[in-house]
């Protein structure tokens, strides 16, 4: 397993809707995931494989000296693998 993590662009919301519609029950929207991008109190990091995929991603929000993890989902295919 090779993951490498980076922020998140616009181009990978859409990869990011797909893994969060798989993973939660009430998954965020495409809006909701994308303003994460403007926010300079939220990080969105992305996983992706050798091939460039985008296998998993987190949300964390910050502020100040406080912080929240917010989300973690991994792909359904690639969960048990410790990428989380």
């Amino acid at each position: 397993m090779n993951i490498s993590f980076r922020s998140a662009t616009t181009q990978d919301i859409k990869d990011i809707l797909t893994i969060e519609e798989d993973c939660f029950p009430d998954p965020w929207s495409f809006d909701s995931l994308a303003s994460c991008l403007t926010n300079p109190f939220c990080e969105l990091i992305v996983g992706e494989d050798v091939e460039g995929s985008v296998v998993a991603y987190a949300i964390m929000l910050h502020m100040y000296e406080q912080g929240e993890i917010a989300k973690v989902a991994v792909a359904t295919t690639r969960r048990r693998q410790g990428i989380a």
